[in-house]
């Protein structure tokens, strides 16, 4: 029989120019690597300056595809994706 619960995991939102990307997480996967997962199935691993482009650009595509111009666009009701701010002492953060 297979497991029932498989974890605990610790991931993290992903933030590219201030903004939170909707069905992107990630984590740390060592002292050098980031694991980015879009929406919770498919995964890939980066070293961390790769992790911030290849980020980027899955925003773009996300927004694209969400019918937006770019991530930024707020050519809707709405923008893509909400502004990021942060509360408290950022020196903490991963």
């Amino acid at each position: 029989m297979s497991n029932l619960l498989v974890g605990p995991f610790e991931t993290w939102r992903v933030v590219v120019d201030g903004r939170i990307i909707p069905g992107l997480t990630g984590r740390k996967a060592s002292e050098y690597q980031t694991e980015l997962v879009l929406d919770g199935r498919f995964s890939a691993t980066f070293t961390d300056d790769v992790a911030a482009q290849a980020a980027w650009l899955i925003a773009q595509a996300l927004a694209i595809g969400q019918g937006y111009s770019h991530l930024g666009a707020l050519n809707k009701d709405r923008p893509f994706a909400p502004q990021s701010m942060e509360v408290g002492d950022g020196d903490k953060l991963p």
